[in-house]
């Protein structure tokens, strides 16, 4: 019913007005980054074959120094993260998510990676939040695509967040991962300035999504193609 909704926008919002979203900029905060990762992807996850510290019970790898790690929590309980990083041309992560290199040189891309979130959490608005704020600081800081890899069975909750699919490849673990990328002018389609303007940077942003599908689908293609006479 229409007051039953009008029930769930309220707590939902509320709930997400308790939550606090901020980058881990501390030694101390980072480490607890790093140990949140440790719990959610060794210990739950059992993913051992990402590079952690068995001894320290840390999760971390040489992506994270130039990173920010956003950080959302719940009553100064840490409920989740994700990593973010503006890399450079032909950066490794950017080669790993098989991004042509023609895109990596035309646009500015950000990599959203490591996002997880406390398993009591993962139905709140938690994730959301975590999203927003990441949404939002690509727009600040003028980036044109964030890009995502994520396992094929998350696809319809990313696509739920505004993100298009590219395509699948085998990461460098050799397992199979969905692609996918967000449209930072989206947010700002949405909160227009007027209809007029609005039908202009509309085809501007179909253009752009249009050339990212098909320039790495296209790539992908080729790669999977070396593989295949690779492995014959």
């Amino acid at each position: 019913t229409r007051l039953h909704q009008l029930i769930c926008n309220n707590y939902f919002q509320n709930y997400q007005a308790m939550l606090q979203v901020k980058i881990a900029t501390t030694p101390e905060e980072l480490h607890e980054v790093f140990a949140f990762r440790y719990t959610i992807y060794i210990e739950e996850l059992g993913k051992t074959f990402l590079q952690h510290n068995e001894d320290k019970k840390l999760l971390q790898d040489e992506f994270d120094e130039d990173a920010f790690h956003i950080c959302v929590y719940h009553q100064a309980e840490l409920v989740g993260s994700l990593r973010l990083r503006y890399p450079s041309v032909q950066d490794a992560e950017l080669n790993h998510l098989s991004i042509p290199l023609a895109l990596q040189k035309k646009y500015r891309l950000s990599v959203l990676s490591r996002m997880m979130i406390k398993r009591k959490y993962r139905h709140s608005a938690a994730i959301l939040s975590l999203m927003h704020f990441t949404c939002d600081k690509n727009i600040r800081d003028g980036i044109d695509f964030g890009i995502i890899e994520v396992e094929n069975y998350l696809v319809p909750l990313y696509k739920k967040f505004g993100f298009h699919v590219i395509g699948q490849h085998l990461n460098p673990y050799q397992l199979e991962r969905t692609i996918l990328f967000i449209n930072g002018r989206d947010y700002i389609h949405f909160n227009s300035i007027g209809s007029g303007g609005a039908q202009i940077f509309e085809v501007m942003v179909n253009d752009m999504n249009q050339e990212m599908i098909e320039l790495t689908i296209n790539h992908l293609n080729k790669e999977k193609l070396s593989h295949e006479l690779l492995t014959e």
